[in-house]
C-alpha cells in the first residue's frame, strides 16, 4: 500500500512541475542581408564627393568619389545583429542645378532614398523589412481593373539635332581636357550652344562659360600692346576682373576666345591660349 501510495504521489509532483509558466521566446537576432548603397549626381562638383555609409558591421565607412563622376555605388553584406542603415554624400560645386540622390537596397528591394542639392542622407531600420516585403508582395496588391484599348503608338522622334556649326572648331572634351589640366579639377562642359559662327561652353552654370567666335572678314575688338607672342600670329589679349579676351587675327578673319572662369582657380590667359590652339587646326586659313 504504501509503495502504491509513493507512485502515485510522485506522478502528481511530475504533473505539478509541468504546470509552471509557459517559455517566452526572446527577440530574434537581425539575420545577414546583402545591401547596396549608391549615390547619383545631376551636374559636376568642384572637388571630390565626401561619401560616409554603415559598414557590414555597423562602423561607419568614409570614402571618396571625383566630383565629376555622374554616379557612386557599393554592396556590403551585414553581420547577423546590425540593424540600422544610413548613407550620405556631400560636395561643393559651383553648379547651380547640381543634386545628389542617395539611394539603399535591401536584399534587391529598394528601402530608402533621398534627394537634395549639394548633399544628401538616407537611412534604414532593418527591422521594418518585412512589413515593405509584404506591402510589395503580390498577393497584396489590388486586383488589376480592365484596361483601356491600347492606342495606337506615337511615331518616334527624330534625332537630337547636332551641334551648332559655331563648335566645330573646339570639342567639348578638348574643353575639359584644357579646364582639368590648367585647373586641376575634372569640370565635363555641360552644355553647348550657339550658330553658325559662334558657340558658348557651359561648365559651370553661368559661373564658367568660354565663348568661341569666328568673324569672317572681321577686326579685332581689342588691340592693346603688346601683342601675344609666341601663337605664330598676330593676337591681342584684353582681361578684365570676371572674364578675359584674345583675338587672333588669321588671314580670313578673327577667331575670338572669351573666358569667364569666376569658379575656377585659372589664369585666363593661359585658358584662351590653350582654346585657340586647341581650334588651330580646324581654322580656316
Amino acid at each position: 500500500m504504501r509503495s502504491r501510495c509513493a507512485l502515485v504521489l510522485v506522478g502528481l509532483l511530475t504533473v505539478l512541475s509541468g504546470c509552471g509558466d509557459p517559455e517566452i521566446p526572446g527577440p530574434q537576432e537581425e539575420p545577414s542581408h546583402k545591401v547596396s548603397y549608391s549615390i547619383s549626381a545631376s551636374g559636376t562638383a568642384n572637388e571630390s564627393l565626401n561619401i560616409t555609409y554603415v559598414g557590414p558591421d555597423g562602423s561607419n565607412v568614409e570614402t571618396t568619389s571625383p566630383g565629376s563622376v555622374p554616379s557612386w555605388g557599393t554592396e556590403v553584406t551585414t553581420k547577423p545583429g546590425l540593424t540600422f542603415l544610413s548613407l550620405t554624400g556631400q560636395a561643393n560645386s559651383s553648379d547651380l542645378s547640381y543634386r545628389l540622390t542617395c539611394t539603399i537596397t535591401v536584399d534587391g528591394v529598394q528601402v530608402a532614398d533621398n534627394r537634395a542639392p549639394y548633399s544628401c542622407s538616407a537611412s534604414f531600420e532593418l527591422s521594418k523589412l518585412p512589413a515593405i516585403l509584404a506591402s510589395r508582395s503580390p498577393s497584396a496588391a489590388p486586383s488589376p481593373t480592365p484596361s483601356a484599348p491600347a492606342l495606337p503608338s506615337a511615331p518616334a522622334t527624330s534625332a537630337a539635332p547636332s551641334k551648332p556649326a559655331g563648335c566645330r572648331f573646339v570639342k567639348g572634351d578638348e574643353l575639359t581636357e584644357i579646364v582639368n589640366d590648367l585647373a586641376h579639377v575634372d569640370k565635363p562642359v555641360q552644355n553647348m550652344a550657339g550658330n553658325q559662327n559662334r558657340c558658348t561652353y557651359t561648365v559651370d552654370y553661368d559661373a564658367t562659360r568660354v565663348i568661341t567666335t569666328w568673324k569672317p572678314d572681321g577686326k579685332p575688338e581689342f588691340q592693346f600692346p603688346p601683342p601675344v607672342s609666341g601663337l605664330g600670329v598676330t593676337a591681342w589679349w584684353f582681361e578684365h576682373s570676371d572674364f578675359g579676351v584674345l583675338d587672333v587675327e588669321l588671314p580670313d578673319g578673327v577667331f575670338t576666345v572669351r573666358v569667364e572662369a569666376r569658379a575656377l582657380d585659372i589664369d585666363y590667359k593661359d585658358f584662351a591660349i590653350a582654346i585657340f590652339k586647341a581650334a588651330k587646326p580646324r581654322l580656316p586659313r
